[in-house]
C-alpha cells in the first residue's frame, strides 16, 4: 500500500467525528438513547472510584443534573444499581447489573470494537498513545480533566508491598490499594504521570 500525505487536522477531526457517529446507535437503539449507551459503557469500564454520577458527568462533559437523569433512567430499566458510599452519604457508586451486562452484549458500538481488534497490535498501540495525547490536549483546552488508567497516572505508587497486598498498587489520591479492575478501569481522578 502506497503511503499518502496525512489529512489536514480539520479533515482528520471530521473523519474522527464521522467514526464516532457511525459507532453510535440511532435514537432509541435497543431501547436506549445514545447518552444511556455512553453511560452504560462508562460504568462498565470505570474503576470503583469513578463509578459515580459526578464521574460520568465529567466523562460525558455534561452537567451533573443531566448525568443524574441518565443514571435514573438506567436504574429504572434495571441496567445499573446505586449503592450509597459510606464515606459520603450524598454520593453513590453505580454498578452495572447482570441485565446491564446482557444489554452491553448487544452494544451497537461493537462494530468499532471489532474493527479496533483487527488492527495489528503495533498500530493499535500507536493509536492508543495518539488518542491519549489528543484527549489530554483537548481536555486541557476546555479546562477539563482527561480520563485515563492508573498505570500511567502520577498518583500511582507501586512497589513490592503494594503488589503483594492487593495484586495491584496504591493510589495516593484516594489513599487506597487498587485491584486489577481499578488498574485497567477509566479514572476520573487521572493525571498523566508527566503532568505538573
Amino acid at each position: 500500500m502506497a503511503s499518502r500525505e496525512p489529512r489536514s487536522p480539520r479533515a482528520l477531526a471530521a473523519a474522527l467525528q464521522h467514526l464516532a457517529r457511525l459507532s453510535e446507535p440511532e435514537a432509541g437503539g435497543a431501547g436506549l438513547t445514545a447518552n444511556q449507551w455512553t453511560a452504560l459503557r462508562y460504568f462498565a469500564e470505570a474503576n470503583r472510584f469513578s463509578r459515580t454520577v459526578s464521574g460520568f458527568a465529567a466523562y460525558n462533559a455534561t452537567t451533573r443534573g443531566t448525568a443524574s437523569q441518565t443514571v435514573k433512567a438506567l436504574v429504572a430499566q434495571g441496567y445499573v444499581s446505586r449503592t450509597r458510599l459510606d464515606r459520603d452519604a450524598r454520593s453513590a457508586r453505580i454498578d452495572v447489573t447482570d441485565a446491564g451486562r446482557r444489554q452491553l452484549a448487544a452494544d451497537p458500538a461493537q462494530a468499532l470494537t471489532k474493527a479496533l481488534a483487527r488492527l495489528p497490535a503495533s498500530l493499535r498501540g500507536q493509536l492508543d498513545r495518539a488518542v491519549e495525547r489528543l484527549t489530554g490536549w483537548v481536555a486541557a483546552a476546555r479546562g477539563q480533566n482527561a480520563f485515563g488508567t492508573c498505570d500511567a497516572c502520577r498518583y500511582l505508587q507501586g512497589g513490592a508491598n503494594a503488589t503483594a497486598r492487593a495484586g495491584g498498587a496504591y493510589c495516593r489520591m484516594v489513599a487506597a490499594y487498587l485491584d486489577g479492575h481499578d488498574m485497567r478501569g477509566l479514572c476520573a481522578l487521572y493525571v498523566p504521570a508527566g503532568a505538573r
